[in-house]
């Protein structure tokens, strides 16, 4: 039957093998292997410099508290010191008014006894001051 009949299978158009197209759904082998080695490793060591970077930073700062936190004892001791300081200023301040009061006496009494000495003793109105204590 298949030779009675030879129109019909020469009138069917032979088919052969296409390659397909590439798609959307169908991505080349560059797409499929995702980022390439060099920009891998580049990202990978900025990663570890900046990691390293930060370690350097928190060491940097832990030894800025360090030195903030003895500072701040220094601050306090310099406080407590000022502050006896200013005490014994202040008790300097007094004695020295004290001293100025008491040599402002004294000459007022050495100025009465120098007029005790100098006047007449046997002048009838004679007016004796009198002493201060």
């Amino acid at each position: 039957m298949a030779d009675a009949n030879p129109s019909v299978a020469e009138s069917k158009p032979k088919l052969t093998a296409v390659p397909p197209e590439p798609g959307p759904a169908q991505a080349s082998e560059k797409e499929r292997r995702g980022v390439s080695p060099a920009l891998f490793w580049i990202v990978g060591a900025l990663l570890v410099l900046s990691l390293g970077g930060f370690s350097v930073q928190l060491q940097r700062a832990g030894a800025l508290e360090e030195r903030v936190a003895g500072l701040t004892g220094q601050v306090e001791g310099l406080q407590v010191q000022l502050a006896a300081a200013n005490t014994r200023i202040q008790t300097y301040d007094l004695h020295r008014s004290l001293v100025a009061d008491t040599v402002d006496r004294v000459n007022q009494e050495l100025s009465l006894l120098t007029e005790l000495v100098n006047s007449d003793p046997l002048e009838p109105n004679r007016v004796v001051p009198p002493i201060v204590e």
